[in-house]
């Protein structure tokens, strides 16, 4: 399969695709708050820059290829991605292709408009959600709080946990203390977040 990417530039097709985010996130909601729709039966935490680092990539296409995807869907939800049709053409969705290496998705996330580099996907993104076209996985990501959940479906989590080179992630309690803690002053969580982290994603 060719190595291929592209946002998306259609109306249609961002119609089309904000579609299947919404089948499995609830798109208005954040954390603490649950996001994912239906609740998946297994979530993994992890740091939220290590989305945009190559064991993150490869975590995607490690998930996509038990689903047997071809593609991987992501979309920026915070700014609007509306916000980069009206100023760049494009929207802030792309339909990434699984095959691609490290390298050239790299290239994707550091892409940006020649103009306006502050609005690479990298840097210029609050809330990125990615989902595949089965409802197998799906992954929501907040910069706010540093971290990202990846919601499973039908996958053993303890599979993918003892898998090498992917993401290193946590458990809720620990991404508490070593990851959202670190948005706040003197390192110490809200117990508001605390709790509704707990009641929505504790297993």
């Amino acid at each position: 399969m060719a190595q291929m990417t592209s946002f998306v530039r259609d109306r249609i097709d961002f119609e089309r695709s904000m579609e299947r985010f919404r089948s499995m996130f609830l798109l208005k909601c954040r954390l603490p708050d649950q996001v994912f729709h239906p609740v998946p039966e297994t979530f993994l935490f992890f740091e939220f820059d290590r989305l945009f680092a190559p064991e993150g990539w490869k975590t995607v296409r490690h998930l996509s290829k038990i689903s047997e995807d071809q593609a991987v869907n992501l979309a920026v939800v915070e700014p609007d991605p509306d916000y980069f049709s009206g100023h760049f053409g494009y929207f802030g969705l792309l339909h990434l292709s699984v095959d691609l290496d490290w390298d050239a998705a790299a290239q994707v996330f550091e892409s940006a408009p020649p103009d306006s580099p502050a609005d690479a996907l990298i840097y210029n993104t609050r809330v990125i959600a990615l989902c595949s076209d089965t409802p197998n996985w799906g992954m929501w990501c907040e910069r706010q709080l540093g971290i990202g959940v990846i919601g499973i479906q039908r996958h053993d989590g303890e599979a993918l946990l003892a898998t090498p080179g992917l993401l290193g992630f946590f458990t809720l309690e620990d991404a508490l203390v070593d990851l959202v803690a670190l948005n706040f002053a003197g390192q110490v969580t809200p117990p508001h977040i605390i709790s509704r982290l707990r009641q929505n994603y504790g297993r």
